[in-house]
């Protein structure tokens, strides 16, 4: 490890983790909604994102 000990890649790592989920969230819930206006047979209990939750 170098003399700043990681902590700054933890730092991009969990920057980069955020940006990508602001990113994604809108464009999983409009593709997920999508797909239940197209198919009949869409199983309802399926979660856009996050399994179970939503």
């Amino acid at each position: 490890m170098d003399r700043m000990g990681g902590g700054h890649l933890v730092v991009a790592g969990v920057g980069l983790c955020r940006v990508d989920h602001r990113q994604s969230s809108p464009r999983a819930g409009t593709h997920h909604r999508w797909y239940r206006e197209q198919f009949a047979d869409y199983p309802p209990e399926r979660r856009a994102l996050l399994p179970g939750i939503w």
